[in-house]
């Protein structure tokens, strides 16, 4: 489930989430952290500079599926993406307030 900033929430099916343009089905923290969405529990965005701002970011907590929690940050010139029923669905980090993967 994403969740907007102005509180709208979509589905989208789990395995055709994706962020950015990527192979692999997660994302990648400026600290260098690969974290597959398999083993998140959700992501919250903390803040975020505005999507095609030169170098922007936008720090995000992501709690895994044990409790544990991981800090840091992903660029704003790429969207996380999936499919539902509706077709395509697109939003970038400046418009995310958090992602809920639920099972």
């Amino acid at each position: 489930m994403l969740t907007a900033t102005d509180g709208v929430a979509t589905s989208v099916r789990a395995e055709t989430l994706s962020y950015c343009i990527s192979v692999g089905h997660g994302i990648t923290l400026s600290s260098g952290q690969d974290i597959p969405f398999e083993k998140m529990k959700s992501i919250e965005v903390l803040r975020s500079d505005e999507q095609f701002t030169p170098n922007g970011k936008a720090d995000l907590v992501v709690t895994l599926l044990t409790g544990q929690t991981a800090r840091g940050g992903i660029g704003t010139g790429c969207d996380f993406f999936g499919t539902n029923d509706l077709g395509r669905f697109s939003i970038y980090p400046n418009r995310l307030k958090r992602i809920d993967f639920q099972r």
